[in-house]
């Protein structure tokens, strides 16, 4: 038995050797997947990388990797959504930190407790 895990991979590239400039390639989707060691009640132990096993929960919403393909698509596209939704929130308090320092900067679009 297998579970799988989806994750998007960017390398470097290098651009230009006589400058040493690099960049990175656009971002791809690749599917991972490990073999499970043991079966339990509640779970699976899986080999990650070769390395220490890890516990997989079959029950919890949030897994590491999944048993099928479709759901650890699933799983990629909820952990993308919640990461959007934490970087997006962290974008907005920042903007507004440096609004406090710069009034007149056109991210200032928050409401002033304090005059």
């Amino acid at each position: 038995m297998k579970l799988y895990r989806y994750e998007a991979h960017r390398y470097s590239v290098c651009l230009d050797p006589e400058r040493e400039l690099y960049g990175s390639s656009d971002a791809k989707l690749e599917c991972r997947s490990y073999p499970v060691s043991h079966v339990t009640k509640k779970g699976y132990w899986t080999g990650y990388n070769g390395g220490k096993d890890r516990w997989v929960s079959a029950t919890a919403r949030k897994r590491f990797a999944h048993p099928t393909k479709e759901e650890a698509l699933e799983g990629y596209r909820q952990r993308k959504k919640s990461f959007v939704r934490h970087a997006s929130a962290t974008l907005r308090r920042a903007e507004e930190d440096l609004a406090l320092v710069s009034p007149t900067t056109p991210t200032n679009t928050f409401k002033r407790i304090h005059k």
